[in-house]
């Protein structure tokens, strides 16, 4: 699998490897994009070589030619060597650019090898690429260093390997970018990569996975272009003399990374979603399985850096879970649907990363009060966050199966005043509660099933739920159970109104009867 994830990252570096650092100095537009992508050449051999991961060749010169109304751009040929001795032969990229009606932009078509392979250290094969149609076409911006418009679109992608045996079918890989740069300098918009009907089969364990549909995307608010690039430039040159850094060496490439996350723009949404998931095996060791997912996603979102305080929201969100060779009697408890949705409001980021920055320089400078420099900052940060009333909010929450539905909302908020350094508030709802405790107790008490001790810690638990809910009626006519919590400034963790830590004691023994016995 790792392979195939490495395959994966070098198609997408061959096919954006037109991202790095380019100079806008030539006269001519033949010399200035010979510039360009010397300068991108360039770059890519520091970020490798500041990386020590792998050591990235380019064989020959950058050709760039007139043809007609464009002009026809050839980069040398292109082999990376893994520190394990595995050599990847990328091979040619060919490039045909135009300038575009906007100085500073150009427009271009791309075609990557249509065969790419790697090889080990002894010279045999252990992988091979292979895309059998490909066509990309965009708008490239000096400043933005990126494809400001892109509409990349690949078929009939296949990978196989040697070691581990595998070959995976990719009939389709779409790439879509769309980023406009507002009065102000900054880049806003849509970033996207989607594969369908992928199908990944591996020899060893007789393993298929097939996938319909993954999408990933990326939204960028008001990204900063010049001084992100800038501060990568300033990281990438630090980063080339690691082994000769002075402490003032460190400090300044801790601080340039932390100007980076905190200056490249507002923020971002980033977002995967699949669909059609399903995992069938049968190993050597005679296991089978198959399991299928119809839909599944993950949200994360920063944004506000801007400004001081950030919101971080987190979601994620799956339906049609099953597992068909389980058990009928466990398939009832495993959750077939969910939504857990977080946020993260008032995030006083900047305050926050700023006081650390501060103790990390001292801590470098001043080995001797690490300790003192890192104790300080979680002191603080708690004073940070109830100025800002950072606020952390679960809504709209649930896991559910057939047999049961779990909901939660509410929301936590910072306050120094209180002796938890938070209050808060819940509401969570459990339907189904009597129904999935009977069917533990039914295989708490089986003696043939292996998981018996399993389903007995589930007994208690799903007792000691029932206890301390309340009961309403929902839906159907079923019984909820519902939990009312409340976090006071006083530190109490109310259910119901009742105080947790009573809740958890143990009910008090029972007395021996020690009254006489009658003569």
């Amino acid at each position: 699998m790792a392979y195939v994830l490495r395959a994966f990252t070098l198609l997408i570096f061959a096919t954006l490897i037109l991202l790095a650092p380019g100079l806008a100095t030539a006269q001519t537009p033949q010399e200035q994009l010979t510039q360009i992508f010397q300068t991108l050449i360039q770059s890519q051999k520091d970020k490798a070589a500041a990386d020590d991961a792998a050591d990235m060749t380019f064989d020959g010169d950058v050709m760039v030619e007139p043809s007609g109304d464009f002009y026809a751009i050839t980069l040398p040929h292109i082999t990376i060597k893994h520190q394990n001795g595995d050599v990847m032969d990328i091979g040619i990229i060919s490039i045909n650019a135009s300038a575009s009606e906007q100085a500073g932009q150009w427009k271009m078509s791309v075609a990557v090898p249509s065969a790419m392979t790697m090889k080990d250290k002894d010279g045999q094969d252990i992988m091979r690429l292979m895309i059998g149609q490909q066509n990309t076409a965009g708008i490239w911006d000096e400043e933005l260093k990126n494809f400001a418009k892109l509409e990349a679109d690949y078929g009939d992608i296949r990978v196989e390997s040697a070691d581990p045996d595998y070959k995976l079918s990719l009939p389709a890989l779409s790439i879509r970018h769309n980023f406009e740069k507002d009065a102000n300098g900054l880049w806003s918009g849509p970033y996207s990569a989607t594969a369908k009907d992928l199908t990944l089969r591996v020899k060893d364990d007789n393993t298929t996975i097939s996938l319909k549909n993954i999408k990933m995307a990326l939204d960028l608010d008001r990204y900063d272009a010049k001084k992100t690039n800038a501060l990568r430039e300033k990281v990438s040159q630090l980063r080339l003399n690691q082994e000769q850094m002075t402490p003032e060496d460190k400090i300044a490439l801790i601080n340039a990374v932390i100007d980076g996350a905190l200056q490249s723009g507002n923020g971002f949404t980033n977002d995967y979603t699949l669909s059609g998931l399903r995992i069938q095996y049968d190993d050597k060791f005679g296991k089978k399985g198959d399991m299928s997912l119809e839909q599944a996603g993950f949200t994360l979102s920063l944004l506000g850096f801007l400004q001081n305080n950030v919101t971080m929201g987190l979601r994620f969100h799956h339906q049609g879970f099953k597992i068909e060779n389980q058990k009928a009697e466990y398939a009832s408890f495993d959750p077939s649907n969910s939504n857990i949705e977080l946020s993260l409001e008032n995030l006083p980021i900047k305050d926050v990363i700023n006081m650390s920055r501060n103790a990390i320089g001292a801590m470098i400078a001043q080995p001797q009060t690490a300790a003192l420099a890192g104790m300080s900052v979680v002191m603080k940060i708690p004073v940070l966050l109830s100025q800002a009333k950072t606020a952390l909010t679960i809504k709209d929450s649930f896991v559910s199966s057939d047999d049961y539905k779990v909901t939660m909302n509410g929301q936590v908020i910072a306050d120094m005043s209180a002796v938890n350094s938070a209050t808060g508030t819940a509401h969570a709802e459990f339907q189904g509660l009597d129904k999935v405790l009977a069917k533990a107790q039914v295989l708490a008490t089986d003696p043939d099933n292996q998981d018996a001790d399993k389903f007995e810690k589930m007994r208690k638990n799903l007792e000691f739920l029932k206890t301390i809910g309340k009961v309403e009626t929902g839906p159907d006519s079923q019984f909820v159970h519902i939990y009312d919590i409340i976090m006071n400034p006083a530190g109490q963790i109310l259910i119901n109104g009742t105080d947790l830590k009573f809740l958890k004691q143990p009910a008090p023994a029972k007395k021996e009867d020690t009254k006489p016995a009658d003569d």
